[in-house]
């Protein structure tokens, strides 16, 4: 399997600071190519820039970030690019129209894009499933004792889970096959379900 980090990956570790810190940046670089572009882009290519933001941002943060990103680009945009400038004040209709377009969309950006990256990270974990099945399916057609398919199947069990694992053989006589060192007591409930 690939390890190369993808778009859909899950975001790394850090916690909500490191997102807050990702999405001041996002952020504050779009605001700085807007102001560059403001003199030869309409209002609506700069609402793109900070749409386009968002869309990044629901692909590297978690939602709560991406979303503060969505509100936060349309403070910057009402701020920085809408008349009155440097003012949070709207005085022209269409930009209120403007406003209320670019929140719904990054909105709906930010969960779309959470929602994909959970599927893509879902469907990684059902083909590594798949896969690890098949070689056991593999080595298991190979075996021939109940200890060896016993010990095949706890080793891919310890592989494929965190924690501990426990396989168990019943045998025709409906008694339970289990590795040496199962605790007693552990045998003991693992045999009363199995009756």
């Amino acid at each position: 399997m690939d390890s190369r980090a993808t778009l859909f990956d899950p975001p790394s570790r850090g916690g909500p600071v490191r997102d807050a810190c990702r999405v001041a940046a996002l952020l504050a670089a779009t605001t700085a190519v807007g102001l560059l572009l403001d003199r030869y882009a309409s209002l609506t290519s700069v609402a793109m820039l900070y749409v386009l933001a968002v869309a990044v941002a629901s692909y590297a943060v978690r939602l709560p970030a991406s979303i503060a990103c969505a509100l936060g680009a349309v403070a910057l945009l009402n701020f920085f690019f809408i008349p009155p400038h440097f003012s949070f004040r709207v005085d022209a209709q269409e930009n209120v129209a403007t406003l209320l377009a670019l929140l719904c969309v990054a909105v709906v950006i930010s969960q779309l894009g959470t929602a994909m990256r959970r599927q893509a990270q879902a469907a990684r974990l059902n083909a590594k499933r798949a896969l690890q099945l098949e070689q056991l399916a593999t080595e298991l057609a190979g075996a021939t004792f109940p200890a060896e398919i016993l010990l095949l199947c706890q080793r891919f069990l310890s592989r494929a889970f965190a924690g501990p694992c426990l396989a168990g053989l019943l045998r025709a006589d409906r008694g339970l096959d289990l590795p040496a060192d199962t605790p007693a007591a552990m045998r003991e409930g693992l045999q009363a379900a199995a009756d």
